[in-house]
């Protein structure tokens, strides 16, 4: 799922606060926890396709790939938005939500697999439940209300809460005009639980009043989570217990949030976890959330996914998911999840979990004759784009070929037939006599298929400090990393030496400028994985400055015996840039020998940049490459 559609729906799930009720430097505290990073414990990468060999990862902007539709562009798609528009009526008309969801997994051959893009479909009709669940609330127009919210405004929290608690309008709900003419909803009881919460004052604030689940629904965990004896209380005065926010209950709340405890309480008030065989299940949400409380360890999240799972399972709840092989027989996990029907892991205990589970594959109906029309214009859109994907590979592929580089295919064919022809610990030599490349893509992937991406990481100083004293396992303290790209100055508490299983998230958007900062306080620029990778692939792909940094922190130039060094990637920088690299020179200087991979990197220059080559010949005395051929794949992306 797209980072835009998640947060969209991840608004839409929140009570929405007016900006009236808040003074203007601050944000609403849903509108902060709807926006924080919520990644998903998934890949991104096709399990069937893995991900993309260094050198074939973008292709030139040809007027064909210029074609291919972003993938934050198809939820503006005209197709896409007259589905979501047929789906409004359908409700508006009285159609079940659950009917429309069978209906909208038809396709031409049952039997075959939603394709990722109809399968977003789903998100589509979530959204658009919530929006007609919201038109039917008994709201007032807020025009009239406006002196009261601008007086409610100018208080401080402990007189907004007097305030609110006298005032006829707690009890009311407004609707607000927003920008593009959706109307919205305005909860003042969402905003006087948030302030009771804030200031300590609670029990004493909903004494005498009734709430709705939807007044509390995102109460159950973030920075506003009600302690047990509240979330007691408010069950107790809360009217129509199992009302549901779209499709999701309290408990398939307390199943995203992974609160087991929960769980156990809204039993004893008759409030059970949804669960429609061939439909959805709150096991889906409890294999797929990527909810993690912040304060938790990476142990602690996973403890927590695990005991909201076990309990589900005691009570016999189904999973929709499949459990599949890749290619080279990596095993994974692909949950058929609403809010993330895409989700894809190789995460070992959840597979586990999974095999001593009862799996259902996805039910659906035949759509009638003007839902299967847009269907059809939507797939048509999809098998389209799929076509001008493909052209554009083989354009692509067309211009690595020409340059005696592997095309992606060729890639994958080559890793695929070694995978399985040899061991995990035969692989890495025998991939680096391939080229250092191809292992630095076999590592990649292995990268990949080992994230957990649960998303949260500490957000301040102290809880950094906490994380680090946990003794964090490689996985976590390369998460780790992420923060210090963001806070460079808490490297000061870094311990030098601290294995990190992989050092991309050294390399930010914003690429290495943190590096420095993070030298000044302590940071070793020497660092090294497990895998024995420094920093180089990361500084290569950034900036001239940031290799410049690396030698004169005199980071060694030929750390690893495997996979690309320093000069690989100098000789591929060059290639690829059509100058040669400032940094060449002193890297040819500094290695005693060259390597097989290195004089292969020669011959490419000599053959495809024969001015460049000569230009180094002017420098160097280079040895004869006629028995060379040139590499047939690049350690950097172009």
């Amino acid at each position: 799922m797209s980072k835009t559609h998640t947060l969209l729906l991840s608004a839409l799930l929140s009570s929405v606060l007016w900006f009236w009720l808040w003074p203007q430097e601050q944000t609403s505290p849903h509108r902060q926890q709807a926006a924080a990073p919520n990644p998903v414990a998934t890949q991104s990468v096709s399990a069937e396709s893995p991900a993309h060999p260094a050198q074939a990862t973008t292709a030139k902007a040809t007027p064909v790939c210029q074609q291919v539709l972003p993938d934050q562009d198809w939820f503006k798609t005209p197709e896409r938005e007259a589905i979501r528009q047929y789906l409004y009526e359908r409700l508006q008309q009285g159609d079940s939500p659950e009917q429309l969801l069978l209906m909208l997994r038809d396709r031409p051959t049952q039997d075959k697999a939603l394709s990722q893009r109809q399968a977003e479909l789903q998100l589509d009709l979530q959204e658009m439940l919530i929006r007609y669940e919201e038109s039917q609330l008994p709201r007032v127009p807020i025009g009239p209300y406006l002196d009261f919210f601008n007086l409610l405004r100018q208080k401080e929290p402990a007189e907004k809460i007097v305030l609110l608690r006298s005032a006829p309008e707690v009890n009311l709900l407004f609707e607000e005009e927003r920008k593009g003419g959706r109307l919205t909803t305005v909860q003042p009881k969402t905003f006087l639980l948030t302030q009771a919460q804030r200031i300590g004052q609670f029990e004493q604030a909903i004494i005498g009043l009734h709430f709705h689940p939807r007044d509390y629904h995102d109460f159950l965990a973030g920075e506003n989570i009600l302690t047990m004896p509240q979330f007691k209380l408010l069950l107790q005065q809360t009217d129509d217990l199992n009302a549901r926010i779209g499709l999701r209950n309290l408990a398939d709340q307390a199943v995203y949030f992974l609160r087991p405890d929960l769980l156990t309480l809204l039993a004893s008030y008759q409030i059970l976890p949804s669960s429609k065989d061939g439909l959805y299940s709150a096991m889906d949400i409890a294999f797929s959330s990527p909810w993690r409380q912040q304060g938790w360890s990476y142990q602690q999240r996973r403890a927590q996914q695990q005991a909201t799972i076990q309990y589900l399972q005691q009570l016999g709840y189904p999973l929709h998911a499949e459990l599949k092989t890749t290619k080279n027989n990596r095993h994974y996990l692909q949950v058929h999840a609403l809010q993330e029907p895409g989700f894809i892991s190789y995460d070992e205990d959840l597979i586990n979990l999974a095999k001593a589970q009862q799996l259902l594959p996805l039910q659906s109906l035949p759509a009638p004759e003007l839902l299967r029309a847009l269907l059809k214009q939507y797939q048509q859109l999809d098998q389209q784009q799929q076509q001008i994907k493909t052209a554009c590979q083989a354009e692509h592929d067309a211009e690595q070929t020409a340059q005696g580089l592997w095309s992606e295919s060729e890639v994958i064919n080559q890793l695929d037939q070694l995978t399985q022809q040899h061991s995990a610990g035969e692989l890495p030599q025998l991939l680096h006599q391939k080229d250092p490349a191809l292992l630095a893509f076999y590592w990649q992937q292995q990268d990949t298929g080992l994230a957990t991406s649960y998303g949260d990481v500490p957000s301040t100083e102290a809880e950094f400090v906490k994380a680090i004293e946990n003794s964090p396992g490689p996985k976590q303290a390369a998460d780790l990393l992420l923060v210090l790209s963001m806070q460079p100055q808490w490297a000061k508490h870094w311990p030098n030496g601290l294995a990190v299983s992989q050092l991309e998230n050294m390399l930010t958007y914003e690429g290495t400028k943190h590096w420095q900062v993070m030298q000044q306080n302590g940071f070793d620029l020497g660092i090294i994985d497990t895998s024995g990778r420094n920093l180089y692939p990361q500084a290569f792909a950034d900036s001239a400055e940031a290799v410049s940094l690396l030698i004169n922190a005199k980071v060694p130039l030929q750390q690893n015996p495997l996979g690309p060094d320093a000069l690989d990637l100098a000789l591929d920088a060059s290639y690829l840039q059509q100058k040669l690299h400032p940094a060449l020179f002193y890297i040819l200087q500094e290695t005693e020998r060259l390597r097989p991979s290195h004089l292969s990197r020669l011959k490419r220059l000599q053959q495809y940049r024969p001015a460049l080559f000569q230009q180094l010949q002017t420098q160097f005395k280079l040895p004869d490459l006629t028995a060379m051929t040139p590499n047939p794949m690049l350690s950097l992306e172009p």
